[in-house]
């Protein structure tokens, strides 16, 4: 039996919901590590030095997640565009813009 079109569109946002719980989770789990590094090597009365190159790359790591973050929300968007095209307003209300990007809050000085 063909796929419908409410069919496709019901198991396009299943698998996208738990993606972008997963990029969710992965950034939590990647916060989490960097955490546990500087608390153990404050704890454990390191040098400061100890682990820092590893910490630089756990770095790298969390803005790579912001970025597959951004993304999924992009193909959220697109996605939602074609919803609307194909199927009409039938939609989420709460799904994000085409050009959606994470918004950084600004920190004071």
């Amino acid at each position: 039996m063909p796929m419908t079109a409410h069919i496709a569109r019901a198991r396009i946002a299943r698998d996208l919901e738990a993606t972008e719980q997963l990029v969710d989770q992965m950034a939590l789990a990647l916060a989490r590590l960097s955490a546990t590094m500087i608390e153990a090597r404050l704890e454990t009365g390191v040098q400061a030095a100890v682990g820092h190159s590893a910490l630089m790359r756990l770095g790298k790591a969390q803005v790579a997640a912001n970025t597959v973050k951004s993304d999924i929300l992009r193909v959220h968007g697109e996605l939602l565009d074609i919803a609307r095209e194909q199927m009409g307003g039938d939609v989420h209300e709460d799904c994000p813009p085409r050009h959606a990007s994470i918004a950084v809050p600004s920190v004071a000085a």
